[in-house]
């Protein structure tokens, strides 16, 4: 597998460069998974980014339980925004303009001493909305096992509320992570597709 990062919780651990769909089941659920996996990069004196939707980042950091308080004059460690600040952050979803965000964050914050790593979350309930563009998501999905292949300093964790999202978005979701992790297990999934063969089938909605 190569270098590993540890998740948080279930002493459970990924490759560094890792594309994870995450299912759960509410609010609670999600916090006892996301919480965790911030602060075991906290600890480790990694670069979090944590795209929340369904609460304000205030109740993310409140419920952090360790010190992300950085210097003055530093980066930031720990940056928690709404899903309008990022992935609709012009009233709309675009998949190459939130890559190219992500792009530009994260290799700011990579050349510097201070962070190994990126550790990435994002909640994606946000695609449920009636923005223009949310039809485009998995096919950023899928085109963001491309970036990671050419960024691999970074672990992303897509998060998907099963009490939310329809039985086509748990399908399509399987189809663009090459990891899943469901019932506190993470596995290979063996339902992945190569993104250029996902694109090929996937036609990408007009934006309007």
């Amino acid at each position: 597998m190569g270098e590993t990062v540890g998740l948080g919780f279930g002493d459970i651990e990924t490759s560094v460069g890792a594309h994870i769909c995450a299912f759960y089941r509410g609010q609670q659920d999600r916090d006892d998974l996301l919480i965790p996996y911030l602060e075991e990069g906290i600890r480790n004196g990694e670069k979090c980014i944590c795209l929340v939707d369904s609460s304000d980042p205030e109740r993310i950091w409140e419920s952090l339980h360790c010190d992300h308080t950085a210097q003055e004059g530093d980066a930031p460690q720990v940056e928690v925004l709404r899903s309008t600040e990022s992935y609709l952050r012009h009233g709309r979803f675009d998949t190459d303009e939130m890559i190219g965000w992500l792009t530009e964050n994260v290799t700011t914050a990579l050349p510097t001493d201070r962070f190994p790593l990126v550790r990435a979350a994002g909640e994606m309930s946000w695609a449920l909305r009636a923005f223009p563009g949310v039809g485009e998501l998995f096919y950023y999905e899928s085109q963001l096992n491309k970036y990671t292949a050419r960024i691999p300093r970074q672990v992303l964790f897509c998060m998907y509320d099963l009490d939310r999202v329809s039985g086509s978005m748990v399908i399509d979701a399987m189809r663009t992570h090459p990891r899943v992790l469901v019932g506190g297990l993470l596995f290979e999934n063996p339902y992945y597709v190569d993104p250029d063969e996902f694109a090929r089938e996937w036609a990408v909605p007009a934006v309007t």
